[in-house]
């Protein structure tokens, strides 16, 4: 059973190619709107949205297609460490999303492993909605974070 989700477009801040870790532009990006929110453990929107242009970048292109690539995470689901409410039967034990901002993009760690149990990397999971109406969402934990490529 697939995750219950509600999309909708989002603003994207695309890397201006001649300087690192810079807004060129603003285009779009669909994606789930309870995934986005202002909260720690959920992907920021940028707080300046003008001048946007009309033209969606997608996740779903092949390396070979022409275009831009958006930068994402990869999060891994562990049922052993975190929490379990959720209204799908077997929720997916991995997802890609995209990142909005550059800034909150940078700032994520990729998840290190402790063995004891008391590791509390904040920045390095985000909370995923697993519900129609947003309610819930289970902790990923972030393994990888791929960078913007404009093709």
């Amino acid at each position: 059973m697939a995750r219950a989700i509600q999309k909708a477009d989002f603003p994207y801040e695309v890397n201006d190619p001649d300087t690192l870790d810079t807004v060129g532009f603003l285009c779009l990006v669909e994606m789930d709107k309870f995934n986005v929110g202002t909260a720690e453990d959920l992907i920021k929107a940028p707080t300046n949205p003008s001048g946007i242009y009309p033209f969606h970048t997608s996740m779903y292109k092949n390396e070979n297609k022409i275009g831009i690539h958006p930068r994402h995470i990869v999060g891994e689901y562990s049922p052993d460490t975190e929490q379990t409410t959720c209204t799908v039967a077997n929720p997916k034990r991995y997802v890609e999303i995209p990142v909005l901002t550059i800034d909150q993009f940078n700032g994520f760690e990729i998840y290190v492993e402790d063995g004891d149990g008391t590791n509390n990397q904040t920045k390095a999971k985000i909370k995923v909605n697993h519900t129609a109406d947003g309610s819930e969402g289970l902790i990923y934990r972030i393994i990888r974070k791929i960078p913007e490529r404009q093709i």
